[in-house]
């Protein structure tokens, strides 16, 4: 039997706008596979996600003006 744990979350999430651009960055915790970004616009809320891979930072082109919930799984 093969014990599996979860990782540590990925911290010092960072955001920044550039015009219509959100570049996204934050800190791998060291036992991470794979990266996924959840975005909504409420708390809670789930509208998609994107699978990132082992990158720390995306760049997002073309976002609307306006609030959104973003959440980093590892």
């Amino acid at each position: 039997a093969a014990l599996v744990r979860s990782p540590f979350a990925p911290t010092d999430l960072a955001a920044t706008i550039a015009g219509n651009t959100v570049q996204l960055a934050w800190k791998d915790p060291g036992d991470t596979s794979e990266f996924e970004l959840e975005f909504g616009f409420a708390p809670g809320q789930r509208a998609g996600s994107a699978r990132l891979g082992r990158a720390t930072s995306v760049a997002i082109p073309g976002v609307s003006p306006g609030v959104y919930y973003v959440r980093v799984k590892a």
